[in-house]
């Protein structure tokens, strides 16, 4: 392929697949053992909003304030959703 046709397969790339926007929230440490944290990557987060931990059920199995360190201890090795609320995000947690 020319060199000048990467540009414009570089360019159809880019429309087909756009980028991902960045996650409001990151999950940490992932996977987790004890217990883990939430980073936040957008701005202030309401007092009130909770976090909770799904299990591949859709189960909660866990909630707490959304800015707390979250004890994972009582839950068995696994693959869990973590959603807070306000946020149309989820992200995967494993625990081993």
């Amino acid at each position: 392929m020319p060199v000048e046709d990467c540009e414009s397969v570089d360019t159809a790339i880019d429309t087909v697949l756009p980028s991902t926007p960045s996650p409001a929230f990151v999950v940490h440490p992932n996977p987790a053992t004890v217990d883990f944290r939430v980073d936040w990557r957008v701005g202030d987060i309401p007092v009130s909003a909770l976090l909770y931990v799904y299990d591949l059920n859709g189960k909660i199995v866990a909630q707490s304030p959304h800015n707390a360190t979250v004890s994972v201890r009582h839950l068995p090795r696994g693959i869990y959703y973590i959603k807070i609320d306000g946020f149309n995000q989820v992200q995967k947690l494993a625990i081993f």
